[in-house]
């Protein structure tokens, strides 16, 4: 019967109409469930000589142990020996310490061998060759990158990458012995 054509259409319409009044319902819950489910990095990015002092802060204003790969010739064409002396201190008074290894300058970077820092600090020596115009550094969930030759910084907060970034330089210091 042609009648019960329209009769059946309203009634697959009335359940789809519910159907949709229920998943509506549902989908903020939905949505925080999706969202939630998915840790995004969180990425900053840092420039000039100003910019990689924020992020040496960021990185060394911590309680944790940090990782780094260092290159102190570098380092100390840009900052002063009393600014590295700020930024050690504070990781050494917040209970922190400090696992680098050094890219090897032509001439011994006495200030690097201070006693008060052989208490927080655990450095060795990269191979002859390893050279770079960047730093690397790993604290807790935060992994930093500067580029000396670009002036250029970024934090990548993310727990992966940060593990990443550390078991990469906990391997290179058991295999080194220098």
């Amino acid at each position: 019967n042609p009648d019960k054509i329209k009769s059946v259409l309203e009634k697959q319409k009335t359940e789809i109409d519910e159907k949709k009044e229920k998943i509506s319902l549902a989908i903020p819950e939905l949505e925080k469930l999706y969202s939630g489910s998915f840790n995004k990095p969180r990425v900053s990015f840092y420039e000039g000589k100003e910019g990689l002092r924020e992020v040496y802060w960021q990185i060394l204003d911590t309680p944790k142990t940090v990782y780094s790969i260092f290159s102190p010739d570098n380092f100390f064409k840009l900052f002063s020996l009393t600014e590295n002396h700020k930024l050690m201190m504070t990781l050494y008074n917040n209970g922190g310490g400090l696992h680098s290894l050094v890219e090897k300058t032509e001439t011994p970077r006495e200030e690097l061998k201070k006693d008060e820092y052989k208490k927080f600090i655990k450095s060795k020596n990269l191979p002859n060759g390893f050279h770079f115009e960047t730093d690397l550094l790993v604290a807790g969930n935060k992994v930093a990158l500067i580029s000396f030759k670009n002036l250029i910084g970024i934090i990548i907060e993310d727990g992966a990458i940060a593990d990443l970034q550390k078991n990469f330089i906990n391997t290179i210091w058991k295999i080194n012995s220098v």
